[in-house]
């Protein structure tokens, strides 16, 4: 089959290339270059190409034309062959023949716009152009009607295609290779490669001409072919030539058209992207200068010479130095200009080393501004070559640090002169030292080498160290709180040293604490100090306490003579005498008054310096008080002529709450020094009452005083004068108590004077108003009726229970009486009662332990507590708390007043509210006041010694209530000798109970006046004044002596008052051993061992007036007295 085609060993023709025509030849060859050109263009543009329609239309039409190019090249090549010229060709087979060529160029130039053109894909592509450029080329033989006589030298055949792969690989390489190494030029390359390709085209075409057989000589195909004349032949030729150069130009101005859109697009894009890159600058630079202007400090770019002059600089130099921006951009100033002149010479060398050295500076220099202020700046920058340029500049900020300057300074002056005067140390978290200031080395002895490094226990005693307090300060320091207190701490050499330490937790950026700082100051001097004062006070406590026993025993070695002699005194002056002797026994009473009062006035003022004296304070007339006052200084005035005059306005209020007897005393002070320094005229007492509290003046028309008088009339001791001393006597203590008690009471006092034109002290007291209401008059009171009631009475005075007995008896009310604590609890567990009225103070058993026993057994038998009521002649508040939290539900004053007492009874039972208590009751007001009438009680006038009005209320009659009091007198006519042993044994507990049970007695059987100097006595007994309790003495025994003459004065004793009021059963030894007693105290003696039989029998009472008697070696006394025990 081959052998149709191919042959070996056939001679070529001899008119072979006769019969080529050159021109066409030429031609052929011009329209392969041509059209190799216009495809290897087509090629570069596709490979440019921004999407895939102008790449694939680019490499459509360099197919195209490369393919057109091929065929026409072989078609202008047959035409110049005579013998084929002059033939006709297969229209169909003639136009698919240039399909291969199209085919092959469209495949190989796709290999060749890849962005990298490899020599493999070199390779390849041009074997499929040289596949194409010989397909198209044996096709386009095959068209020609002398085909079938034509054959092909097989050799031929083959070196046609190699040649025109090689060629066409040249052409190739030409255009995509040759640029990387000859750089020609776009349209150069292309022109050169395109001359190549269309060689390798023709070189194809004419190799393949020359392996053509013919197998008819070439002289008769002439002859038989269709005879075409050379000018139609050359005529074709040119038309088809002319025709691809139309269509390759057709291609040209297509794809320029084209190129000429993609480029007036990528105009656009890139005017569009140049615009949008203006906008992207214009904002870059609006947010560069948003930042530079935002930037804290001046941003800069300078040049690197002598003055540093400005390329660009912020506005934010203007405020920095003074001067604007633009003086500086236009060098009318530079910062070399401004430095500071003791800067210049580092500032410039630094920065010119960082320079050098290529690395980042940061400077703090100093300035001065325009002006002529000196600012401290920090500059931070590095040297940076210009993009634009390419000069180096120096890029930087600088930033105005002045006001951190002067902070750091004067931190840093602070740390300095905390450093001179405080010894510091630091500490880790674990506690060892990390640092210490030469305060702190010198104080502990130890070198910084020594001492850092050592654990915080080393400057601790032992003992604090193993102490949990020591724990638990490191864990409040760790927890980030301060320590602060005085500690002692052990030195180098073992000495202590006492320090005031603050530890510190100092705390890092995130708030946690990361080690301590102390500071300590010396305690030595002062701890030193300490100890000597404190020795000082004890050696001063030492003496005071030697004064105030000898105070208190001179007190006692005077008192005990003076009170026989005022007391005697006073006996003798209420019996008959003749006038030579009242004289000279009042004369002696006088004087030793007068020595009492001095005593007194000395004792007062050595407590009120001491600040030993207490105020009790109570609700009381302050109307009533002056009246009292007053009254004990007119019968003096009276004398001397003058007028005592109380000037106490309706308006101000009566009843205050404070304490009366201090109140008195200052008034009575004040008054005796008006009465005693005034020769004619008036004294005057007048009360205001005020926002800023009481107001009490003492006006008096006498001597008056000098400025100089006035300004030391308050100090100890001091009078006007001598000769005032020498005519008017005293100790000069009167004005000075009087100002302590008023500063006590936390008031004022002050003095107007002139002299000879008299003096008024004004005193000013910050007193409340009494809150409770001021109760009626026993006599207007009537008590509310109660239901009968089984009561418990307990007492421990007798004549308290008779009263008890009688008034609830009235009532219709079961009684039972109990003599004693002990006693009540017996009561209590044999019968059951609705009620118990309990005394407080009793001997043995008192009565808070009484109601103790009593709620025990309540609890032990599961019984409901019954209402007990505490009577006391307290008015403190002290004792009501202890009475309710002994277990009391209740409490009623002594001396009882019937109405108050039922309507606390009422109150306790919760009986219906008709019978409760008033409110001024149930919260302990004073519900009867008994006024005390002052150091002067009348001696006679037995109508002042008690209220019979009120005693008839209380004890239902006049005859009843003079038998209890004849009774009392009878039984007790040496009942103060107990109260006065305990006192001079200065045994206040015991002085405190006899008083209190005495008052209670005098309160019920209304004895006012003893009740009311019972109640001074007690209340000096409390406060253990020696000279309080000597005074209130002297007057509880004189109203007594009082009391017990005004009731010897009844003519008849009532009828069976004799006997005792109340006997507790008696103990089947006590009468042999009474006998046996009285036999003793025939003889003279009283064994002790007899005396703890009797003690271990009798009562408390009873016991203590037969010790008493024995004392004073009274036996017959103390016979009589054992006698009335048995009966």
């Amino acid at each position: 089959m081959l052998t149709q085609f191919f042959v070996q060993g056939w001679a070529p023709d001899p008119l072979l290339w006769a019969q080529h025509d050159p021109w066409l030849v030429l031609l052929s060859v011009l329209v392969s270059v041509g059209a190799s050109a216009v495809a290897l263009h087509m090629a570069q543009l596709a490979r440019k190409a921004q999407n895939a329609q102008g790449r694939n239309l680019a490499l459509g039409s360099g197919a195209l034309a490369l393919g057109s190019g091929v065929w026409t090249m072989h078609y202008v090549g047959m035409l110049a062959f005579a013998v084929c010229g002059q033939a006709s060709f297969h229209p169909w087979m003639t136009a698919l023949s240039v399909l291969p060529s199209i085919v092959a160029s469209w495949v190989a130039l796709r290999l060749l716009v890849r962005e990298t053109v490899t020599k493999p894909v070199l390779l390849k592509a041009a074997v499929l152009v040289g596949a194409g450029i010989g397909t198209m080329h044996y096709l386009g033989m095959a068209a020609s009607d002398l085909a079938p006589a034509m054959r092909y030298d097989a050799l031929g055949f083959v070196l046609s295609i190699v040649v025109a792969v090689v060629l066409a690989a040249l052409a190739l390489w030409v255009r995509f290779g040759v640029q990387r190494y000859f750089p020609l030029g776009s349209m150069r390359n292309t022109a050169l490669a395109g001359t190549v390709m269309g060689a390798a085209i023709a070189a194809m075409h004419y190799t393949g001409m020359a392996a053509l057989r013919f197998t008819e000589p070439i002289a008769e195909l002439q002859v038989g072919a269709s005879a075409l004349t050379i000018p139609l032949q050359t005529t074709l030729s040119i038309a088809i030539a002319v025709v691809t150069v139309t269509l390759s130009l057709l291609i040209l101005a297509i794809n320029g058209n084209l190129r000429y859109r993609y480029l007036l697009d990528q105009m656009l894009v890139a005017r569009q992207s140049q615009q949008d890159a203006e906008e992207l600058l214009r904002r870059s630079e609006e947010q560069f200068r948003s930042l530079v202007k935002n930037i804290p400090g001046a941003t800069f770019r300078c040049r690197i010479d002598a003055m540093w002059s400005m390329a660009f600089v912020s506005d934010a130099v203007l405020e920095l130095t003074g001067w604007p921006a633009r003086d500086f951009m236009a060098g009318q100033v530079h910062f070399g200009q401004i430095l500071h002149p003791e800067d210049e010479e580092w500032v410039g060398p630094a920065i010119a080393r960082a320079v050098i050295l290529q690395q980042p500076y940061q400077l703090e220099y100093r300035i001065v501004h325009r002006d002529g202020m000196v600012r401290w700046v920090s500059e931070t920058g590095r040297a940076a070559y210009s993009d634009h340029d390419g000069q180096l500049y120096l890029d930087g900020v600088i930033l105005d640090i002045t006001a951190s300057k002067l902070r750091a300074a004067e931190f840093e002056g602070t740390v300095a002169a905390i450093n001179r005067v405080q010894a510091m140390i630091e500490l880790d978290l674990e506690g060892h030292v990390i640092g210490a200031n030469a305060n702190y080395l010198t104080l502990m002895g130890y070198t910084l080498e020594e001492v850092l490094g050592l654990h915080h226990r080393n400057f601790c005693t032992d003992r604090e160290t193993a102490s949990s307090a020591y724990a638990r300060a490191w864990q409040q320091l760790l927890a980030g709180q301060p320590v602060i207190g005085e500690f002692l701490r052990v030195a180098k050499d073992g000495h202590r040293v006492w320090i005031l330490g603050s530890y510190n937790p100092i705390f890092d950026a995130e708030g946690k604490v990361f080690k301590i700082i102390k500071f300590a100051t010396d305690l030595s001097g002062r701890r030193a100090m300490e100890e000597a004062l404190r020795q000082a006070k004890e050696h001063a406590e030492v003496a005071a306490a030697a004064r105030s026993s000898f105070l208190a025993n001179m007190s006692h070695e005077i008192r005990t003579p003076m009170n026989a002699i005022i007391g005697f005194s006073e006996v003798l002056l209420d019996s008959p005498l003749d006038a030579t002797q009242r004289q000279q026994l009042t004369t002696v009473r006088q004087a030793g008054l007068s020595l009492l009062r001095l005593l007194n006035d000395i004792l007062d003022s050595a407590k009120l310096e001491k600040g030993a004296m207490q105020l009790e304070e109570a609700d009381f007339s302050l109307r009533q008080l002056c009246e009292e006052v007053l009254d004990t200084q007119r019968l003096g005035a009276v004398k001397k002529g003058l007028a005592v005059v109380l000037d106490y306005p309706a308006v101000v209020p009566e009843f205050f709450h404070a304490d009366a007897l201090r109140i008195r005393q200052v008034l009575l002070n004040l008054l005796s020094n008006a009465v005693k320094f005034t020769e004619a005229g008036q004294v005057c007492l007048r009360v205001d009452h005020g926002p800023d509290g009481l107001v009490l003046q003492v006006a008096d028309s006498g001597i008056g005083m000098s400025p100089e008088q006035q300004q030391r009339i308050f100090d100890p001791f001091a009078q006007a004068d001598a000769s005032t001393t020498r005519r008017y006597g005293g100790t000069g203590l009167g004005t000075t108590i009087a100002r302590q008690l008023v500063q006590l009471m936390g008031g004022s006092i002050t003095v107007n004077s002139a002299v000879g034109q008299g003096s008024t002290f004004s005193v000013l007291l910050p007193l409340q108003q009494a809150q409770g209401a001021v109760v009626a008059s026993p006599g207007e009171e009537r008590a509310q009726p109660l239901p009968p009631l089984r009561v418990l009475c307990v007492d421990d005075m007798p004549e308290n229970l008779e009263l008890l007995r009688i008034v609830l008896g009235r009532g219709g009310h079961q009684v039972t009486l109990a003599p004693g604590g002990q006693e009540a609890v017996a009561q209590f567990t044999r019968q059951p009662f609705d009620l118990v009225l309990m005394d407080l103070q009793m001997p043995e058993v008192d009565g808070y332990s009484a109601v103790r026993q009593i709620r025990a057994i309540e609890a032990a038998q599961q019984q409901s507590p019954t209402p007990i009521i505490a009577l006391s002649a307290s008015v403190l508040e002290a004792d009501r708390a202890l009475a309710l939290q002994a277990g009391m539900n209740g409490f009623a004053h002594k001396p009882l007043h019937t109405p108050h007492l039922y309507a606390e009874i009422a109150r306790v039972l919760e009986l219906p509210s008709a019978l409760a208590a008033p409110e001024s009751v149930a919260s302990g007001a004073v519900v009867a006041a008994v006024p005390c009438a002052g150091v002067e009680l009348p001696c006679a006038a037995s109508a002042s010694l008690w209220d019979a009005q009120a005693a008839q209320a209380l004890w239902g009659d006049e005859a009843t209530w003079r038998q209890a009091l004849w009774r009392s007198v009878q039984q007790y006519q040496h009942g103060l000798e107990p109260l006065r042993a305990a006192l001079a044994e200065q045994d206040w507990v015991a002085a405190v109970q006899h008083a209190h049970r005495w008052r209670g007695v005098a309160a019920n059987l209304q004895l006012q006046p003893l009740a009311c100097v019972l109640q001074q006595l007690e209340s000096a007994a409390l406060a253990e004044s020696t000279a309080e309790v000597d005074a209130a003495l002297t007057l509880v025994q004189r109203v007594w002596h009082q009391v017990q003459q005004a009731v010897a004065l009844w003519e008849v004793a009532p009828a069976d008052l004799s006997a005792p009021l109340l006997k507790t059963p008696l103990d089947p030894r006590l009468g042999s051993w009474v006998a046996e007693a009285v036999a003793l105290l025939q003889q003279g003696e009283l064994p002790s061992e007899v005396l703890a039989q009797l003690q271990s029998v009798l009562s408390a009472t009873e016991f203590e007036s037969i010790r008493n008697a024995m004392d004073d070696f009274d036996f017959s006394r103390a016979q009589q007295l054992l006698l009335r025990v048995v009966g």
